[in-house]
């Protein structure tokens, strides 16, 4: 579904390993990056210098 918004998705797991990976840590689509926090439950989106939570 992110990929209709742009073909430069990217995604930030907790493991390096793909079949290790429990979670997504963050999203980055094009300058925008959608981080995750699941032990504090926030959501921080920055978007070049601006950072909104």
């Amino acid at each position: 579904m992110l990929r209709r918004i742009s073909d430069r998705v990217q995604f930030v797991l907790d493991d390096q390993h793909l079949d290790k990976a429990t979670r997504i840590e963050s999203y980055r689509i094009k300058h925008l990056t959608i981080e995750i926090n699941a032990i504090q439950k926030t959501l921080l989106i920055n978007k070049g210098s601006e950072t909104k939570a």
